[in-house]
């Protein structure tokens, strides 16, 4: 069986940080690259529910490309 390929963002790990405006915002830490601030998020549930929508995408692996090969011609 195949696996899938690992998502670009695999072992991402978050931060909720509350602001002073009682606002949300979520820091992603993706290995080899820099933090990454995630903005308005107006309640603590809406960063939660970021935080795991994007857990989703990460788990589901690597998602597929369209093909940008051009169809076979058909001879009329």
């Amino acid at each position: 069986m195949v696996q899938p390929q690992l998502h670009r963002h695999h072992g991402a790990t978050y931060k909720l940080i509350a602001r002073k405006d009682g606002a949300f915002e979520v820091e992603v830490s993706i290995p080899g690259s820099s933090p990454t601030t995630i903005t308005n998020l107006s309640k603590q549930a809406d960063a939660e529910r970021w935080i795991e929508r994007h857990k989703a995408v990460v788990d589901a692996g690597r998602p597929k490309r369209p093909s940008f090969r051009m169809p076979a011609k058909q001879n009329r």
